[in-house]
């Protein structure tokens, strides 16, 4: 009698052709052909990572494992296509035991049937891991590279910017996409003018403007997308993220040279005034809607202290039950599978009030710093343009005929040495973020504007991690140097 067969396929992505679906599903099939095997079926999972996604929580795959008595055997192209992490080895192995199955790869030799097989392969499964996580370290760097010269290393895309070939380098850069960087060119004028972002989202939704997220999925070519709509919360984040200035952006912040300039890697779409004014709207007391009585006082402060991702406040079920905090990677699914485990809750009066003493506690007798982002003033491009045309200008003098043209010609460059002399005595300044004093302290703010401390501890960079039985500050480095914190 046959062997019931099943064949395990995996890819990160479609851009390794020596790895590909039909590779993998040729070469199993004829592996289970020639050990007397029969496939009865495929658990085919694409785009999945075997160092983030268990096998036991893949779409494709954990239905079948879920049903041990439809199968004998697991066949797979090479163990890295079922499996990356140790750990996850190891659970697997002893399912494959419990269940007396098979383990069979098309191009190594292992037998999951004695304990020298079994500690074979986890032997290997430890170099998988070892040889996935070196490789994530070098994307990791060639990254961190690509911003520091200002290209496009992938990624999200930026709402304005579109990607495109770089004929210099044969890479990517990023350029100005001519369907989105009206709408935030709408945006921040809009806001500069005292719109409520959640107002702009409303028409803009009316209006049928593709989302951020929907025009990012659109430039990627994910056609089978959900249609995502626009929010204050995104309109608001279109407004804050020195992007739209043409810097990259790391964590939100701009990456910067190692003489403090941010890396331009595109055109801005918007000018320095122009964003720092928008900011400055969203930032404005008298612009601040009341809050619902549900809503997060704390939205964007509040972190899960397991991955780092934000809490959202939770009503209780019944009238009588109290509301909570929970993280939001944790309770939805469409963050993917394993983003967060964390499941639990915390009373949502008590973080509150716990997050409340961790302040005045902390930094409570401290000036109120608040940051601000610095453009900088550096006139060195302009300078080095004035000096190449006035060396330019001066080519030209040979070919001046009459008096008129050496008139001319003369106030030209009188008027180009003159502004060379102003840029060659304008000071540099470094651009990056700057802490101002408020002439308050943290707890005169914090007990006399309730429903301003999220923006009192936003503006400073502040956040704080939560667990069930704690509440912890973070604060920045920067500031910490400041308020001579340890």
């Amino acid at each position: 009698m046959a062997y019931r067969d099943l064949g395990v396929i995996r890819l990160s992505s479609y851009h390794d052709e020596s790895t590909s679906p039909l590779r993998q599903r040729n070469m199993v099939t004829a592996k289970s052909a020639s050990t007397g095997g029969e496939m009865v079926g495929w658990a085919e999972d694409i785009g999945v990572s075997a160092l983030k996604v268990s096998p036991f929580k893949r779409k494709a795959l954990a239905p079948w494992l879920s049903a041990p008595e439809t199968f004998d055997r697991i066949l797979v192209w090479r163990l890295d296509r079922i499996v990356r992490k140790a750990s996850d080895l190891t659970e697997l192995l002893d399912w494959i035991q419990k269940h007396d199955k098979t383990l069979i790869s098309t191009t190594e030799h292992f037998d999951t049937s004695t304990p020298m097989g079994r500690a074979m392969i986890v032997l290997a499964g430890v170099f998988a891991e070892l040889e996935a996580s070196i490789a994530q370290e070098r994307i990791k760097n060639a990254k961190a590279h690509l911003r520091r010269v200002g290209r496009w290393h992938g990624g999200s895309i930026p709402y304005g910017y579109m990607p495109a070939p770089d004929p210099e380098t044969g890479g990517r850069l990023l350029v100005v996409d001519p369907d989105s960087a009206p709408t935030v060119k709408e945006i921040f004028r809009r806001v500069i003018a005292g719109e409520r972002p959640g107002t702009i989202a409303h028409d803009l939704n009316e209006r049928g403007i593709p989302s951020s997220k929907t025009r990012a999925d659109q430039l990627m070519g994910r056609k089978d997308r959900d249609l995502k709509y626009w929010s204050a919360s995104s309109v608001a984040h279109i407004v804050r993220s020195p992007s739209r200035l043409g810097y990259a952006v790391e964590d939100g912040e701009p990456v910067l040279t190692p003489d403090g300039a941010p890396v331009q890697r595109a055109e801005p779409l918007v000018t320095v005034t122009e964003w720092q004014a928008a900011i400055g709207r969203l930032n404005a007391k008298e612009d601040r809607a009341p809050l619902r009585k549900d809503a997060n006082p704390f939205l964007g402060v509040l972190k899960c202290a397991r991955c780092g991702g934000n809490l959202t406040r939770q009503r209780g079920a019944k009238a009588t039950h109290a509301d909570y905090y929970r993280c939001i990677a944790a309770q939805t699914r469409r963050l993917g599978p394993g983003k967060c485990t964390f499941r639990a809750t915390s009373n949502a009066a008590w973080v509150e009030a716990a997050l409340s003493d961790a302040v005045l506690h902390h930094i409570g007798d401290l000036p109120v710093m608040i940051r601000e982002f610095d453009p900088g003033n550096d006139a060195s491009q302009e300078l080095e343009e004035t000096r190449v045309g006035l060396s330019v200008l001066a080519r030209t003098v040979t070919t001046l005929k009459t008096e008129a043209a050496l008139s001319v010609f003369t106030e030209q460059v009188a008027a180009m040495e003159r502004r060379i002399a102003e840029l060659e005595a304008i000071p540099t300044r470094p651009a990056g973020w700057t802490y101002k004093e408020t002439g308050t302290t943290y707890r005169d703010r914090w007990l006399a504007d309730e429903p301003g401390r999220r923006e009192l501890l936003e503006s400073a960079g502040i956040t704080a991690s939560v667990e069930p039985e704690a509440v912890d500050l973070n604060i920045p480095e920067d500031l910490r140097t400041r308020l001579n914190l340890p």
